[in-house]
Parts: structure tokens; C-alpha cells; sequence
């Protein structure tokens, strides 16, 4: 954060020559791009390692995950090569037997093709997309786990639970309605 921030200052005093220009436009999407893989890979851990801090029955989340993680692996041991470009993993994905993996391999070429093939723009909708989900997942009635994971040290989302329990904000009824 203190290097992004120096980096920052540089550019903004440099900001004459063109390629000052592109760098800073790079570093902003790359500030899009941390904030949309870090939120998606915490996601994925509360998934894979914290399901009982999600809205959802803990063994129809631990089921899901296991389904979906063993598609992936077998649908992109068929995508030839230790490199696969997005346009053929989204292709393999897209002729899953999972209807979940076809459905994001769906959303996807959606995305990309609304968005005109515009990365910027579209790193910038995740982002969004995965901090309002975070925020959407928050506001849970399991007490108990929260509790623990405070004992433990705490967990982002149940930072995310205590504010808005404290907002007043305790279902998603409720923080779909202050939207």
C-alpha cells in the first residue's frame, strides 16, 4: 500500500510524458483487479474452509464446493496445455455437465461482450460485484460461529457481521431494503 502510494506521487509528478499517463491508468486497474480477486478468493476460503459464517446450510455449501471444485479439475484437465487463455477455459467450462460452471462461464462471455472487450471496465464490474456480495453474505443469525471466529481472532466477514449488527442491519431482508 505505502509502494502504490509512492508509485502514486511519482506518476501524478511526471505526469507529462505519455507513458506516465498509461502507468497510472495501468496502477488503477490494478487496484480493480486486487480488490476483485481478493474478495473472490476470500469467497472461495469461506466456502472451502468457513462455511458456517455463510447464510447457507453449511452442508449444502460443503456439497456445491466439492461439485463444482471436482468439474473444474476434470473439465480443465481436458483443456490441453499448463496455460490455459481465459477464451478456452470459458469454452470448456461452458460445455461442463455442472450447471453452475456453465452458468459463470455464461455470465462471463456476457460480461466481456457488453463491456465491448473493455478489461478495465470489466475488472472495475467484479470488484463491485464481489464487494457487494460480501456485504450481502454478512448479515447472518448464527450467532454462535461468529462468536467463535471473534474468539479466534476474527474473520473479515464477521467484522462485516458486528458493523451491521450493529447498523441494525441483521438479515438480508433488511439490507436489501436500506439499499
Amino acid at each position: 500500500m505505502v509502494l502504490r502510494s509512492i508509485w502514486r506521487k511519482i506518476v501524478q509528478a511526471r505526469s507529462r510524458d505519455k507513458w506516465t499517463v498509461f502507468y497510472f491508468v495501468a496502477a488503477e486497474t490494478a487496484d480493480t483487479v486486487v480488490v476483485a480477486t481478493r474478495l473472490s478468493r476470500y469467497c472461495a476460503y469461506l466456502v472451502a474452509q468457513k462455511p458456517e459464517l455463510l447464510p447457507d446450510h453449511r452442508a449444502w455449501t460443503e456439497e456445491l464446493y466439492e461439485g463444482v471444485v471436482q468439474e473444474v479439475a476434470r473439465v480443465l484437465a481436458r483443456c490441453a496445455g499448463t496455460v490455459v487463455r481465459y477464451e478456452r477455459a470459458a469454452a470448456c467450462l461452458g460445455g461442463s455437465m455442472n450447471a453452475t460452471l456453465r452458468k459463470a462461464a455464461e455470465l462471463g462471455r456476457q460480461l466481456t461482450n457488453e463491456l465491448g472487450g473493455d478489461e478495465e471496465a470489466v475488472w472495475k464490474v467484479l470488484a463491485r460485484f464481489w464487494a457487494e456480495l460480501i456485504i450481502y453474505l454478512a448479515p447472518s443469525e448464527n450467532v454462535t460461529a461468529h462468536a467463535k471466529s471473534l474468539h479466534r481472532g476474527g474473520e473479515f466477514i464477521t467484522v462485516l457481521w458486528a458493523l451491521l449488527g450493529h447498523a441494525g442491519i441483521v438479515s438480508r431482508g433488511l439490507l436489501i431494503k436500506h439499499a
